[in-house]
């Protein structure tokens, strides 16, 4: 007589290697999908975003192949924009996308998680002030004012020049997660390094503006010639940063008016970036500076010049 053991045929949810999505079963024999859709938060801004466990963002280490492309996650977002039908042969390293999905992978998943590529009003209106003369620069910048562009390059420029954004690395995106525990955060806690939460008011109530948006500003007052000291300000800490990790995060193309979590830096890198200018004092600069990258996440706000990057959540009372 065969003996039946119970676990050989329990075909329960389980979660034995702490998947970060919840329990998950087997539906062939190597792929295996969660069993319950991620929470969605009882807030106003809940309708935009679906939120994960936070100690998985941001998902870059985690097969996610059977979740990015769910048609009712993409039906979520609207204006989605992956363009994959180009005219052009692409280098062996150049990915198209072949289907609308989320991504986690490259430069913007690692810092901000998994993302979507988008074309809506937003970006439309970024391409329009700024032209694509300035987006071909911010997204494929010479190796030096020399230097012949390699193959790879010219395809992105093409690619740009077709509106083969997502080909080109130079989509317009905003994420298609949030953390569950980061939508629920009141406070921000000084040692913190990360946020990803779908706030996007200030602790004044403002309502913060579209990162496509300021960046447009910023790059038109520039091009404009400007006198403004603030536009001045922002674009040499945003824009001229020797690191380029503004320019990097590809947060310029953001979509979205939330409140975002800079890329940390330190004094070394405020001192090292400063250069004497007419337009501002070493003072405004610190202040600024400090605001950005030294306290907690943030967004621009819209006044009479871009005055202050102001704070989304209030520093905690410990």
């Amino acid at each position: 007589m065969n003996r039946i053991l119970p676990d050989e045929y329990e075909n329960f949810c389980r979660n034995p290697d702490e998947n970060p999505l919840g329990p998950w079963c087997f539906v062939s024999n190597e792929l295996k999908s969660p069993c319950f859709e991620p929470c969605r938060l009882s807030t106003e801004t809940s309708s935009e975003f679906i939120c994960l466990n936070r100690d998985g963002f941001p998902y870059t280490k985690y097969d996610m192949s059977d979740v990015l492309d769910l048609p009712q996650l993409i039906a979520v977002f609207e204006n989605v924009h992956l363009m994959y039908e180009s005219r052009y042969v692409l280098p062996f390293e150049v990915k198209r996308l072949s289907t609308k999905s989320c991504i986690n992978t490259g430069p913007i998943a690692k810092r901000f998680g998994p993302w979507i590529a988008v074309l809506n009003e937003a970006a439309k209106e970024f391409i329009k002030t700024v032209g694509r003369k300035v987006l071909r620069e911010l997204c494929v910048p010479p190796e030096d004012d020399s230097s012949p562009l390699t193959y790879k390059q010219e395809v992105f420029l093409d690619g740009i020049a077709e509106d083969e954004l997502t080909v080109s690395d130079c989509s317009f995106w905003r994420r298609c997660f949030s953390s569950c525990q980061d939508d629920m955060t009141t406070c921000w806690q000084t040692d913190r390094t990360s946020y990803f939460g779908i706030k996007s008011t200030t602790v004044t109530g403002k309502n913060c503006m579209p990162w496509t948006q300021v960046s447009s500003e910023i790059l038109r007052m520039q091009k404009a010639n400007s006198s403004s000291v603030m536009y001045q300000l922002y674009f040499d800490i945003l824009f001229k940063d020797p690191e380029q990790r503004f320019i990097e995060s590809k947060l310029f193309l953001n979509t979205e008016s939330s409140c975002m979590l800079l890329s940390r830096r330190d004094e070394t890198d405020k001192n090292k970036s400063f250069e004497d200018n007419p337009h501002y004092s070493k003072e405004i600069w610190d202040l600024e500076y400090n605001k950005m990258f030294e306290k907690g996440p943030g967004c621009f706000v819209k006044n009479v010049m871009f005055s202050v990057n102001q704070s989304t959540i209030s520093q905690c009372q410990i």
